[in-house]
């Protein structure tokens, strides 16, 4: 037999109270509430069971791990927003305690080297570049005295030196007689054109003997600005290292002792350089006297030479030949 649902009052004993779930009793058939009139189905809140499942976006991979509850890892600057960075820079008297014998000049070099530095914030390929322009430019330094070194009149004037020296011992002991000797008009009648040859080509070679004489003066110049501008970064290397830290003192430990060694090559280059000075100018001196002085001497005491000589004559050309063979033998080294 059917029972009609009890309706249940709620607290004000007028509402109803929201239905409870229904009770199936074990062995009767269920109670079947009647059947509601079709209504169509009026817009309202709807229960969670109801509503459709959220439709899921695809997130990127950051967002992705942050809703997934991993927080992606915060990037912050090394350096201040705003602050700007400024420059390394060192009092005279900072670096006149490293370096009590420092002339002021130095000193003002070294400081315009540390201004020129590296950022405090940067970091070990910044500094690997230190003092690397003054290295280059030393480099190309060494290239241009190779070059002049190298030069082929440097080669060529001792050369026609040598030449004019061997054809005056032919006539020398010719001049000074003996069984064997062969004549000495035919001895300079052979070696005439080869000596005029030789002296037309060292007066030629005097302008440009001086012209490269020069040309070292100005390497020599440009060398020693480079040694001091090299003087000066091995200053302002001792300096920085002192206020650089761990991560950047083993670079400029080792840029360091780079400098300190190209400055030992500039200063070798600096005494190649005055040695090659000395020695063009003593060549130079050599070709004015020799060839534009004493030469023309010699020649003129051959020029009126007859078929035959006489002992005066003789002894003395043997005296004039003699004279420019020791002066050839003094200057130009063996």
């Amino acid at each position: 037999m059917k029972r009609a649902p009890s309706i249940v009052r709620g607290a004000d004993g007028n509402t109803p109270a929201q239905p409870g779930p229904t009770r199936i009793s074990i062995g009767a058939a269920p109670s079947v509430p009647p059947a509601a009139p079709q209504c169509p189905p009026q817009p309202g809140p709807q229960s969670l069971s109801s509503r459709p499942a959220p439709t899921r976006l695809a997130l990127p991979g950051a967002a992705q791990a942050e809703a997934a509850g991993l927080r992606r890892p915060v990037l912050k600057p090394s350096v201040l927003a705003g602050v700007q960075q400024r420059p390394f820079a060192a009092a005279a008297e900072e670096l006149l305690q490293l370096f009590p014998d420092a002339q002021p000049q130095a000193v003002q070099l070294a400081q315009q080297q540390i201004g020129a530095a590296p950022l405090p914030t940067a970091g070990a390929p910044d500094w690997m570049r230190f003092g690397e322009p003054q290295q280059q430019r030393l480099a190309q330094l060494v290239r241009q005295r190779l070059q002049l070194a190298e030069e082929p009149l440097l080669r060529q004037v001792p050369l026609l030196l040598r030449q004019l020296h061997a054809r005056m011992s032919d006539l020398l002991e010719a001049l000074q007689g003996g069984v064997f000797r062969r004549a000495p008009a035919r001895i300079w009648s052979e070696a005439a054109p080869e000596v005029r040859l030789a002296e037309t080509r060292l007066q030629q070679a005097l302008p440009q003997l001086q012209s490269h004489q020069a040309l070292l003066a100005e390497l020599a110049l440009q060398t020693g600005a480079a040694h001091r501008q090299l003087q000066a970064l091995d200053m302002a290397a001792a300096w920085l290292l002192e206020r650089t830290g761990d991560d950047i003192h083993t670079t400029l430990s080792a840029r360091a002792a780079a400098i300190l060694a190209s400055q030992a090559l500039a200063l070798e280059q600096l005494q190649l350089l005055q040695l090659d000075q000395d020695h063009l100018q003593a060549l130079t001196a050599m070709v004015q006297e020799g060839v534009l002085v004493r030469l023309p001497a010699v020649l003129a005491q051959l020029a009126p030479w007859g078929p035959r000589l006489s002992e005066t004559q003789r002894l003395l050309l043997a005296d004039v030949v003699a004279e420019f063979k020791a002066f050839i033998e003094r200057k130009l080294p063996s």
